[in-house]
């Protein structure tokens, strides 16, 4: 019986296949994905796949991977209410990061500084308060993250 490894890419919320590597002789195998961005400064996302002769399959589930850029995620929901992560990726030596929320007339609303030790991805939930925790209006809000160098920036729409 024999079997395949199919590497396959996140692409639109959908893992579509990238290719496949037959299996000969063992079930120890090492990959390595050269980085690629997926819209342009997103870092690319994929995973490994055993496919049998049987039919059935099964999914790595892990893998290292280590940013080589600063970015900067949609808040999701988006729209929200009460609360929404937003997603970041900082490479090695990114340090302090610092995501700041302003409203559209550019005025500092809340701002999150971390240290971070190291490549990774980091989270951030705001639930919609200012920097005194007072829950701010509905309305649309602009995201940044200021860290390695770099300035990404987003928007974001708190409603009701």
């Amino acid at each position: 019986m024999g079997f395949l490894y199919e590497v396959e890419q996140l692409v639109a919320a959908r893992w579509e296949s990238v290719g496949t590597v037959p299996g000969i002789g063992s079930d120890d195998y090492g990959f390595r994905l050269q980085e690629a961005a997926a819209d342009g400064d997103r870092p690319a996302q994929y995973r490994v796949r055993a496919l049998t002769g049987d039919g059935r399959s099964f999914v790595s589930v892990s893998a290292a991977w280590s940013p080589s850029t600063v970015w900067l995620s949609a808040n999701y929901p988006n729209p929200f209410r009460g609360s929404t992560e937003i997603f970041y990726d900082l490479p090695a030596g990114g340090g302090v990061a610092t995501l700041r929320v302003y409203d559209l007339r550019g005025r500092l609303i809340r701002e999150f500084r971390r240290d971070h030790g190291g490549a990774g991805r980091y989270q951030i939930r705001w639930s919609g308060q200012d920097q005194s925790g007072s829950r701010v209006a509905a309305g649309a809000y602009f995201y940044e993250l200021e860290a390695a160098g770099q300035t990404k920036r987003r928007k974001m729409l708190l409603i009701d």
